[in-house]
């Protein structure tokens, strides 16, 4: 009988998120580098989630994660594979049948993210095929501003929001002239007890910005989310 001292492998259940932090910073995602709605994933920055749901779609559709790890605690890379779009030859799989398309014909996508202060986020992408394709690149994305007690827990049981505020969202360029999307999100409420009153006010912000896009980019307002849209 082996003692642990002695174990060559020690194989633990993978776990089912995936952590990038540094300092007070933490994004926290599912196994597919996202952040689903209505989940206990986010953006957190001094125990306030600001990002509460981002997704990724290539024509509407969500592109197949293949390879995505930790660089370092505090970056990340992440591979993604979808069939381009309009591609006319895809010829189904005459082995196993259990080969995707994409795989054989693939438009990838790299996504390279840094956590420091804020986040930033390269994103890449490369058609492996001989054909041309044209496409929408879609990031859906939402801010919620809660604090750790109001997420849902891990099961998936909804907390009640103990502060009750305003959320704006702006689309509009920064003082650069890039392309930005700012949430801003304000609450007060009176309190009293024994030893003190008074009135408390909360606010916080989160801006997102569209750097060295190749094509114009544009947004709209789609299922309660904010859709970012880089262009075809």
């Amino acid at each position: 009988m082996n003692s642990r001292r002695n174990w060559l492998v020690r194989l633990r259940p993978r776990a089912d998120t995936l952590l990038t932090s540094q300092g007070r910073t933490v994004l926290a995602t599912a196994t597919t580098g996202f952040i689903p709605a209505h989940s206990y994933y986010g953006l957190f920055a001094n125990e306030t989630r600001l990002l509460c749901s981002y997704a990724c779609r290539i024509d509407g559709h969500e592109p197949l994660p293949i390879a995505l790890s930790n660089v370092e605690q505090h970056s990340w890379l992440g591979y993604y594979i979808v069939l381009p779009p309009g591609f006319q030859d895809a010829r189904p799989d005459r082995g196993s049948g259990e080969v995707p398309q994409a795989s054989q014909n693939s438009l990838e996508l790299r996504l390279s993210r840094y956590v420091g202060q804020g986040v930033r986020e390269d994103v890449d992408l490369a058609n492996f095929t001989q054909q041309r394709t044209a496409f929408q690149l879609e990031f859906r994305l939402d801010a919620d501003f809660a604090s750790i007690e109001e997420i849902p827990s891990a099961e998936g049981t909804e907390q009640p929001r103990l502060q009750h505020g305003k959320k704006n969202v702006v689309w509009r360029p920064d003082n650069a002239g890039a392309p930005e999307l700012q949430f801003t999100y304000a609450a007060s409420h009176h309190f009293e007890n024994e030893s003190e009153h008074g009135h408390a006010e909360f606010s916080c912000g989160l801006r997102v910005r569209l750097a060295q896009s190749d094509t114009s980019p544009d947004y709209r307002i789609k299922d309660a989310l904010t859709s970012m849209l880089p262009g075809k």
